[in-house]
């Protein structure tokens, strides 16, 4: 077994001194860049142009951000009763509550049959990108039917 001295102990100590020293320094250059008043900083950092202060840190932020999940939210809150007034996450909400679950189409045809002035085109594509972000945020469930999603309320 490998005997370890105090000078060991002190060498590495120091060389954790000097990582956590680097780290906090990248730390600052972050959170500067995102809270100064110069726009073109943000929009440098966040565009991904080559500024060399932020290489190293853009590509940690990236990597950890892409293995975040997706923040869960509440589930969706079902209205009493359909209205035209309601957000599209509320008509999303009811008619799931009405059909028990469906396709994106379904949902769509559940709205324009409660609301006949609407069209079932336009709602269709409406709600491709909600119910997918509302899926990505666990405000419904998803199950996988060939190609398609087939949602319910969770």
């Amino acid at each position: 077994m490998a005997t370890v001295t105090e000078k060991d102990i002190i060498a590495h100590l120091k060389e954790k001194i000097k990582f956590h020293q680097q780290e906090a320094k990248r730390i600052e250059q972050v959170l500067s860049a995102f809270s100064s008043d110069a726009p073109s900083a943000k929009v440098k950092y966040e565009a991904g142009a080559a500024a060399s202060d932020f290489d190293v840190a853009k590509g940690k932020l990236a990597k950890a951000k892409a293995d975040q999940p997706a923040k869960a939210l509440k589930p969706l809150q079902v209205p009493a009763e359909y209205g035209p007034k309601l957000t599209l996450n509320g008509k999303i909400a009811y008619a799931l509550s009405q059909i028990g679950s469906g396709f994106g189409e379904d949902i769509a045809a559940k709205i324009v049959e409660l609301q006949p002035e609407l069209d079932k085109a336009k709602v269709t594509l409406q709600l491709s990108g909600v119910l997918s972000t509302l899926k990505k945020h666990g405000q419904l469930t998803a199950v996988k039917e060939g190609r398609k999603d087939r949602f319910s309320l969770v």
